[in-house]
């Protein structure tokens, strides 16, 4: 994966390309700014859970497999692992933790931040793209998962599945196994993660010569799943898939206000969300469709595509 695939750009282009970066800063600053300012050291919710870690490891009783326990249904083992350790270097002061959430999602931001300069031509279109990369990746509508440390789950997974995504298309098998890593670190750190499997086996199936890489990633996600689901408790509330024509609305609905969600929250019984995921799944299907018509690569938009509405079933 090249960074000189396409023909330079002249000055002005570069220039306007210099403001663009700067203004990709802004939505990251200003997050960073008001978490500083109105952020305060006391743990909420879930985040009590820890206490148990902590008092495990006082008693001598702390191992592995504390970590490994299931909550609700997922396997937050990489996320207990860094507040348990970042709880343990700051004594527990919450306040590190939105330093944490911030850190690990602008890991998964420079891996969004790569595919958009690897595979969209520079200029006017990969502009807006990092932009709007900026602006969804630190929207401030997501301030729940920003303010609570516990969130670093979600961050963690995205990171995992972008670069699986980034790493998964360089020919080297050392990327290869780089990308089985992150996608077992989403894996087990929200269930969410258990996508990025078949997102991206359908991606790699789509290219003959990757067939090979495909049987190692279908063998790799597999035992990944077995051992998801080993010794797994299921909640009787887990809703079913829908049956009905009314309820396929509805939860189809449901689907594009949660692809929605993250840039306008979920005001008005989701259905500004609504209106903006569906904007968006659309403008993704209309680029994807671009991109293969001038013969650019766009199966990593597919597998990021995939993994957003999977995650929302």
């Amino acid at each position: 994966m090249s960074e000189s695939r396409f023909p330079p750009v002249d000055r002005s282009g570069r220039r306007w390309a210099s403001w663009a970066a700067g203004l990709a800063v802004v939505p990251p600053a200003l997050l960073v700014l008001l978490l500083f300012r109105y952020g305060i050291d006391v743990p909420y919710w879930d985040e009590w859970q820890l206490t148990r870690f902590f008092e495990a490891d006082e008693q001598g009783s702390l191992s592995l497999s504390s970590f490994w326990t299931q909550h609700i249904e997922h396997r937050l083992f990489f996320p207990r692992l860094l507040l348990f350790a970042l709880g343990k270097v700051t004594a527990w002061n919450v306040s590190f933790e939105y330093a944490l959430n911030v850190l690990v999602a602008s890991i998964g931001f420079l891996a969004v931040w790569r595919l958009v300069s690897s595979y969209i031509p520079e200029g006017m279109n990969r502009t807006s793209a990092r932009v709007l990369t900026s602006v969804s990746f630190f929207s401030l509508c997501q301030w729940e998962n920003w303010t609570w440390g516990w969130q670093v789950a979600v961050f963690c997974c995205v990171a995992g599945v972008v670069w699986s995504i980034v790493l998964v298309e360089r020919d080297s098998t050392a990327s290869l196994l780089g990308a089985l890593f992150a996608a077992a670190i989403a894996t087990f750190s929200f269930g969410n993660g258990l996508v990025v499997w078949p997102a991206l086996f359908v991606s790699l199936t789509l290219r003959r010569d990757r067939l090979w890489r495909a049987t190692v990633w279908f063998a790799v996600g597999l035992a990944c799943w077995l051992t998801y689901f080993w010794d797994f408790s299921s909640r009787p509330q887990t809703a079913a898939l829908p049956t009905q024509a009314e309820e396929v609305v509805r939860y189809l609905g449901y689907v594009t206000a949660f692809v929605g969600s993250p840039l306008v929250g979920w005001t008005g019984r989701g259905v500004l969300s609504c209106i903006v995921g569906s904007f968006g799944l659309a403008a993704a299907a209309f680029t994807f469709s671009s991109m293969r018509r001038v013969g650019l690569d766009s199966r990593w938009l597919f597998s990021l595509t995939l993994f957003a509405v999977g995650s929302g079933f």
